[in-house]
């Protein structure tokens, strides 16, 4: 009697890991970049709301009621800009009006004037108004100040604004991290899936 057997020839179903291991990197991958979006966003558009911006005149889409303020920006690039350099001089004096674009009702606009420095940018909130309802507002400045990039945030302080910017500067380091973790463990598992089936083919070849 014939007691020899013949081993059996190597085959996708004899090889471990398993392809199915390729799909999980790629899913880890997803997933971090899908959770790294959202937190970007989140940060950008959380509770502080983002910034609309008006240039010289514009109808701003304001969401929730509440206090707002008027907000002027000069970068480190701009310090020897002297179109910039004369517009800043101009904010402390420029006039904020706002209407309700449905009624054509004109809110009370407090003017105010503070400034602040923040990594090297200089902000100055020049005014701010109370809505009751959400609606469309349009914004008029004189002068236009559009060199400074005016915009309309939520809030009545510069310690608001601060908190807001510092909120979306962790959610971007928060999402940093998670976007670069997720590469790192989804490339840790294609490497460990790669490199174990490779040694697996070799076994089998071996063992024929």
């Amino acid at each position: 009697m014939d007691n020899h057997h013949e081993a059996p020839a190597p085959g996708a179903a004899t090889i471990r890991p398993g392809k199915h291991w390729y799909a999980v990197s790629l899913v880890v991958l997803a997933a971090g970049v899908g959770v790294a979006g959202w937190q970007i966003n989140s940060g950008a558009s959380g509770a502080r709301g983002e910034a609309r911006p008006v240039r010289g005149r514009g109808v701003v889409r304001l969401d929730q009621p509440g206090t707002y303020s008027l907000y002027v920006y000069r970068g480190a690039s701009r310090r020897a800009d002297a179109s910039a350099n004369r517009a800043w001089t101009q904010a402390h004096g420029a006039r904020v009006t706002v209407r309700d674009e449905q009624t054509g009702d004109e809110l009370v606009v407090r003017s105010v004037y503070e400034t602040m420095e923040m990594q090297n940018n200089r902000i100055a909130r020049l005014a701010e108004f109370d809505i009751s309802a959400p609606g469309s507002y349009v914004v008029t400045i004189q002068p236009g100040l559009s060199t400074l990039g005016p915009s309309v945030r939520p809030g009545g302080s510069l310690d608001e604004f601060r908190q807001g910017m510092m909120g979306a500067v962790r959610s971007f380091l928060i999402a940093l991290g998670v976007g670069a973790l997720a590469v790192v463990v989804s490339a840790a598992i294609f490497l460990v899936v790669l490199v174990g089936r490779m040694r697996s083919k070799r076994r089998l070849a071996a063992a024929v």
